[in-house]
């Protein structure tokens, strides 16, 4: 995603945070688990991707798209032995990302769509 004003560069951040904010919260599941740690996450996970009102339209799409992935997402929480990281998982974020650009006609990068 390539932000166009400040406003977007701004809704990029806070998602980032947001999402590291998540990924860290998953970590400590694995390493304790607990129904009640569980739902918090499921928690927070909606309140990051059903968030689809950031004032940047590509970001709302993105993270639309991974709330509908919200099961396979969160497989770690009914089963913490797998990794968070597969390169299954990251191919499709890659993927995911780079369906949002397109290449300039001008200048040969990448632009949001």
């Amino acid at each position: 995603m390539v932000p166009a004003n400040e406003k977007q560069r701004n809704a990029i951040e806070i998602a980032k945070r947001m999402i590291w904010w998540l990924y860290g919260g998953l970590k400590e599941y694995k390493l304790a688990p607990n129904g009640d740690q569980a739902e918090i996450l499921r928690s927070r996970f909606d309140r990051i991707f059903k968030r689809a009102r950031t004032g940047y339209v590509t970001l709302n799409s993105l993270l639309r798209r991974l709330f509908r992935n919200k099961a396979q997402l969160l497989l770690v929480l009914e089963r913490p032995e797998i990794p968070l990281n597969t390169n299954a998982v990251l191919t499709r974020s890659r993927i995911a990302i780079r369906s949002t650009w397109r290449l300039s006609p001008d200048s040969g990068r990448p632009v949001s769509r």
